[in-house]
């Protein structure tokens, strides 16, 4: 605990002269910030992580503008956010059921075309030893002589 309360005064130094550096930043550069996390999120075309930034970029704003209500501010980005959170796990498992039954429908298929190629060979091995006389070939014969 002492090692702790040393290291709060060295933070909230920091954190001071971070607020005081953004306070001196021209607000259109400030909402430059703002959205780069916003065009990166686009960028990504996901739509959970897009909704996410948009979501943390408006509480970082709205504590910039109002910081006296950063509690409420931050305990509504907290809510809203684990809603979107909810919604996405509810879509992705969705996405992942639908995939599954797709790859269990391939593989079925492919299952399918691999027992009609055995059919299709055994039917050409029986054709050509009915034909040849019940000669099937050796394949040691083909090996070169030692």
């Amino acid at each position: 605990m002492e090692k702790l309360a040393a290291i709060v005064p060295v933070l909230q130094g920091w954190l001071d002269q971070w607020a005081g550096f953004l306070s001196r930043l021209p607000a259109e550069f400030t909402l430059a910030l703002l959205l780069i996390p916003i065009a990166l999120a686009i960028v990504s075309k996901r739509g959970a992580v897009a909704i996410g930034c948009i979501i943390l970029v408006l509480v970082a704003y709205l504590v910039f503008i109002s910081p006296s209500n950063t509690a409420v501010i931050v305990a509504t980005g907290f809510y809203i956010g684990s809603l979107v959170m909810a919604v996405s796990a509810i879509v992705a498992h969705r996405k992942s059921k639908s995939l599954r039954a797709e790859v269990a429908v391939l593989q079925s298929q492919v299952s399918d075309l691999a027992a009609a190629e055995q059919r299709r060979l055994l039917r050409d091995i029986r054709s050509r030893t009915k034909e040849g006389g019940g000669n099937i070939p050796n394949m040691d014969s083909k090996r070169p002589a030692e």
